[in-house]
């Protein structure tokens, strides 16, 4: 069975999860780090313009680790060309999707990958909105990547077969997505739509009016995260940037060299 996730954090809480009972062959785990739910998807395989995006997000935080996104998109080539030749000579995937929005990209675009090719079955698990927990307690979880290793194996029981008809859907639903081209693609009501690069501002301001007079980019992004929105922090760290180039905010402290930009304390304006 090979698995497949959409972002490097779920693949290590899997695999530690799976040599809770084996050793997991690393050959069986795929990770598509793409974050496909922002910017540019016009590309049918992750090329250039996905590269110019991941670096985007990665530059706002580690101007540094810049080949970093060309190392993602390296990746994610490499793993669709093994998937696919792996799935036509009929192993079955395993494919860990939920409502955020990177994830049901991921799962719309690579099932789009997979219609109209020969293939062994695919699997669908999809996170749950809620578990229950024997000693009484209630987790919600924002993503695969905050499942427990020990978590993995229950959760799998409730995969499904994926229909023929799945494939051909997420096709033409792919298609719609990449002509509209939006600067973002969100969940709405369990519907993957695009929507504009304001979308999600109103959860910036509401964590902005909570921080004190002086404060740390990286607190104002946790507060911003604490809504569980599902998305990662490098996009909220760019509507971050834009609020200090507008002036709303102004840097009283610059980050220590070569350490995260998130520890840049600044100023409401």
């Amino acid at each position: 069975m090979i698995d497949i996730v959409f972002s490097n954090s779920a693949k290590g809480s899997l695999m530690q999860g799976k040599s809770r009972r084996r050793s997991p062959d690393r050959r069986d785990i795929y990770a598509f780090e793409l974050a496909l739910s922002v910017g540019d998807i016009s590309e049918d395989i992750p090329g250039s313009k996905r590269q110019a995006v991941l670096e985007e997000l990665v530059m706002v935080a580690l101007p540094q680790e810049k080949p970093l996104a060309a190392r993602c998109v390296a990746e994610a080539r490499e793993n669709l060309d093994e998937i696919l030749t792996r799935s036509a000579q009929g192993e079955e995937l395993r494919i860990w999707t939920s409502d955020c929005p990177d994830d049901r990209c991921g799962l719309v675009w690579l099932l789009a990958q997979l219609d109209g090719k020969e293939r062994g079955k695919v699997w669908l698990v999809k996170l749950p909105d809620w578990v229950a927990r024997p000693d009484n307690t209630l987790v919600r979880y924002r993503g695969w990547g905050e499942v427990e290793p020990k978590a993995w194996e229950g959760l799998s029981a409730g995969r499904q077969e994926v229909p023929a008809i799945l494939f051909r859907a997420c096709r033409q639903e792919w298609r719609t997505l990449q002509q509209e081209n939006a600067p973002l693609r969100a969940v709405v009501n369990g519907t993957l739509m695009g929507v504009p690069e304001t979308f999600y501002d109103h959860v910036l301001q509401w964590a902005l009016d909570r921080q004190p007079e002086e404060f740390s980019v990286g607190h104002l992004l946790a507060e911003t995260l604490s809504r569980q929105l599902g998305i990662g922090d490098g996009w909220f760290a760019l509507r971050a940037e834009k609020l200090i180039r507008e002036g709303t905010l102004t840097v009283v402290k610059e980050a220590p060299p070569g350490d995260i930009l998130y520890r840049r304390i600044v100023r409401k304006t």
